[in-house]
Order: C-alpha cells, then structure tokens, then sequence
C-alpha cells in the first residue's frame, strides 16, 4: 500500500511539473504572438502618408510594449530596421544608457567616455556592497544579541538592507545588458 501511494504522489510531482511547463511555454507563445500582431498594427500605422495622425494610436500600441515615450522618427526606425523590434523593451528599460545610431541602424551607448559609464556602474556596485554586508551584519548582530526587544528591529534593518542591496545589483546590472544588446544587436545583421 505504501508503494502505491509513493507511487501516486512521484506522478502527481511528473504530472504537476508538466502542467507547469506547459503552462509556460503556451504563455511565451501567446506574448509572441501579442508582440507580432502589435508589431503588424504598428508597421501599417507608420508606413501611411502622414504618420502624424496616427500618432496617438501608434503611442498606444506602444506602451503595450515598452514604458517609454518614442518619437515618431524611433518607431519609423524600429519598425524599418531588421531585427530591431525584438529590443523595443529593452530600449525602453534601458534608455537612459543607449541611443539608437542612425547611420550605423544600430544601438550605441550614451556615454562618451567610458571613464564615466565605469563611475556610474562602480557607485551602483559600491552601493550594493555596502548595503549588503550591512545586511548581513545586522542579520548576524540580530541573532548573536538575543535580546528580544532589539531583535525585531535590527532584523527589519537587515531586511531593509538587503532590499536596498538587491536594487542596486539590479542597477548595475543595467550596464552589462546594454553592452550585451549593443554587440548582440551587431552580430545579427
């Protein structure tokens, strides 16, 4: 009786993940094919004589996709530049360390000298070392003090902390896309 059951619940875990899996994979289908009838609606509204018109209903369509407010003159580019629609999201997250180059159709980076990207992307990471080993501290200051009415605070502290850690990682990290969708961007066309 006790293999049965074992037997059941290791199919009911197979069956579960399945599902799971599935569920996933039918989600990312129904977003491309979201994206490329949005992409479809956007060509059509941009390609007419005076795309001016259309303008608020290409603006709408966009913010389907991306946060960002793009001028007619950037959508014109991403819908006529190959391979340039896949990185409408990203541009839009991303904005304020890439421009699109319109002599090369291609992504560049916003910084001019390098020097000031590497101080931008060196205060995020400073800032995420900080906050995290003043995390970990007060998570271990936490436990080591078991006085109880310290305890909550120097853990809501830590918890703090590690949120305000975790957001400049994020930041940070901001840097390596943008040099990620630049070259990956090249290498396509």
């Amino acid at each position: 009786m006790e293999i049965i059951i074992k037997i059941i619940t290791a199919l009911g875990g197979i069956v579960g993940i399945a599902i799971a899996f599935n569920t996933l994979f039918l989600n990312k289908l129904n977003k491309n094919i979201k994206t490329y009838e949005l992409y479809k609606s956007l060509k059509t509204l941009s390609s007419v004589n005076h795309p001016n018109n259309n303008l608020a209903e290409i603006n709408v369509i966009l913010s389907c996709l991306t946060s960002k407010k793009l001028t007619l003159k950037e959508v014109k580019w991403f819908v006529n530049t190959p391979n340039a629609y896949k990185y409408i999201e990203q541009f839009g997250r991303l904005n304020r360390y890439i421009e699109i180059s319109e002599t090369e159709d291609s992504f560049k980076g916003r910084y001019k000298l390098k020097i000031n990207r590497f101080v931008e992307f060196g205060a995020f990471f400073l800032l995420y070392l900080i906050f995290g080993g003043v995390s970990i501290w007060l998570l271990l200051e936490s436990f080591v003090k078991t006085n109880d009415s310290t305890f909550p605070l120097l853990l809501m502290f830590s918890i703090g902390s590690f949120l305000l850690a975790l957001m400049f990682l994020i930041a940070s990290s901001a840097f390596s896309e943008c040099k990620k969708i630049i070259r990956n961007f090249r290498l396509i066309d």
